[in-house]
C-alpha cells in the first residue's frame, strides 16, 4: 500500500501551525500531529476496522487532518468573543481547552485573565497553577496555590498540587505534608495517593539516606501502601505499566520504577476529564455549535462512551443530563418552526397558533433553566 499522508500550514494571525496526518499500517490507525514552532502540541488517533479499504483511509485521512484544522480555528475564533464578553467561567474554560492542547500560554493568559475578574473562582487558579507546572515553573505554582489555599483551604486539588510543585523542586519534606493534607481532607482521593507514592519514590532515588525522611524500608513501604490505595479508587491505574512500577519498587529497583511511575503520574496529573465539556460549552455559547444537531449528537455519543470507561464520574453525568437539554431545547426550536410553517401555509389554522403561544410561554422556562445551568 502507498504511502498516505497530508501536511499542511495553517495561520491563524501571526501564528503558525503545521498539521500533519498518516496512516500507520501496523498500528492500523490514522493519526493526526500538530506542531508550533517545531514543539508537537496534541495528536488525535482513529483506530480502524482490521478490513477496511486503501479508498476509506484516505477519506478518514482526509477527515481527521480537516477536523484538527477546523478545530485550532474555531478555538481562535472563540476565544476572540470570549475575550469581548469578558466572562470568567468562559476564560476558565477556554484556558482549560489550551491546556489540553499544549498551548501553555495561551492557557495560563485565559485563567489569569478568568481571576483579574473573579479572584474567587477557585478552578481558574488550580488550573493556572497546573498549567505552571507542566511548564515547570514551580515556584510561580506555588504562590497561585498557597493564594487559592488561603480562600479555600478544604479543598484538596490544592494540596495536591501544591505537593507535586514541591516534588519539582525536590522539597520531600513539604511535598509529603501537603500532600498528606490531600489525603486527610479526602481519604479516597486516589490522585494524592499517586502523588505522594511517587513521592517516596523519589525520595528513595534523590536521597536514600535523609536525616528527615523516614528509614528506606519504611519509605518503600509507604511508597507501596499509598500506590495501591490509588490503584483501588482509580480504574484507569489497573494497567500491565502500573502493575510493573510495583514489582519494581518491591524489587527495590527504584530508578526504573520513578522512570516508569513518572510517565503514569504525568497522565493522571494533567488528565483534564473537562476538556469535552469545556469545548462543547465553549461552542454553545460562542461559535454557533449548538445549533448543529450532529455536533450535539456526537457530544452526547462522546460523552457516553467516557461514562462507560468511568462510570463513577460524577461531572460526566451532570455534563450528560445538561447535553440531553440542550438536545431538547434544540427539538423544541424545531417544534417551533414547524407551528410557523404551518400557519404560514395556512394563516386561519387555529390549532397551530393555539400550538404555537403554548409552546412559546412554556418554552421560556427551558431556555431560562439552560441559561442558568451554563451560566
Amino acid at each position: 500500500m502507498k504511502a498516505l499522508g497530508l501536511n499542511e500550514t495553517l495561520l491563524v494571525g501571526p501564528r503558525k501551525f503545521y498539521i500533519e496526518t498518516n496512516y500507520l499500517e501496523d498500528e492500523k490507525q490514522v493519526v493526526g500531529h500538530v506542531f508550533e514552532d517545531g514543539m508537537l502540541l496534541e495528536t488525535r488517533e482513529r483506530k480502524l476496522p482490521p478490513e477496511v479499504q486503501e479508498e476509506d483511509i484516505q477519506k478518514l485521512v482526509k477527515e481527521l487532518q480537516r477536523e484538527i484544522m477546523r478545530g485550532i480555528e474555531v478555538l481562535f475564533y472563540v476565544q476572540k468573543k470570549v475575550w469581548r464578553k469578558k466572562h470568567a467561567p468562559s476564560y476558565n474554560k477556554l484556558g482549560v481547552v489550551f491546556l489540553q492542547k499544549n498551548l501553555i500560554s495561551d492557557a495560563k493568559k485565559n485563567f489569569q485573565e478568568a481571576i483579574a475578574i473573579d479572584e474567587n473562582l477557585i478552578d481558574a487558579q488550580k488550573n493556572l497553577a497546573i498549567a505552571f507546572i507542566k511548564n515547570q515553573e514551580f515556584d510561580q505554582a506555588l504562590k497561585v496555590l498557597d493564594r487559592a489555599i488561603e480562600r479555600k483551604p478544604d479543598f484538596p486539588d490544592l494540596h495536591n498540587y501544591k505537593g507535586i510543585a514541591l516534588l519539582g523542586k525536590k522539597n520531600f519534606i513539604d511535598a509529603i505534608r501537603a500532600l498528606e493534607t490531600a489525603i486527610s481532607i479526602n481519604e479516597n482521593y486516589s490522585l494524592a495517593h499517586l502523588s505522594l507514592g511517587l513521592t517516596y519514590l523519589s525520595g528513595l532515588v534523590e536521597s536514600p539516606i535523609h536525616p528527615q525522611l523516614l528509614p528506606l524500608e519504611e519509605r518503600q513501604g509507604k511508597c507501596l501502601e499509598h500506590l495501591k490505595k490509588a490503584a483501588a479508587t482509580d480504574h484507569d491505574l489497573k494497567t500491565p505499566e502500573f502493575d510493573s512500577a510495583i514489582h519494581m519498587i518491591r524489587e527495590s529497583q527504584f530508578r526504573d520504577a520513578l522512570d516508569e511511575l513518572l510517565e503514569i503520574h504525568n497522565r493522571q496529573a494533567f488528565r483534564l476529564e473537562s476538556v469535552l465539556e469545556n469545548e462543547f460549552y465553549l461552542n454553545f455559547m460562542f461559535g454557533g455549535k449548538s445549533k448543529d444537531e450532529l455536533a450535539v449528537a456526537e457530544y452526547l455519543e462522546n460523552l457516553k462512551s467516557e461514562i462507560a470507561h468511568h462510570p463513577s464520574y460524577p461531572d460526566l453525568h451532570n455534563n450528560l443530563g445538561v447535553a440531553y437539554l440542550i438536545q431538547c431545547r434544540n427539538l423544541f426550536l424545531r417544534a417551533l418552526e414547524e407551528f410557523r410553517r404551518a400557519i404560514k401555509l395556512n394563516p386561519n389554522y387555529k390549532l397551530a397558533r393555539k400550538n404555537l403561544k403554548l409552546a412559546e410561554n412554556e418554552g421560556k422556562g427551558l431556555l431560562i433553566l439552560l441559561r442558568a445551568l451554563l451560566k
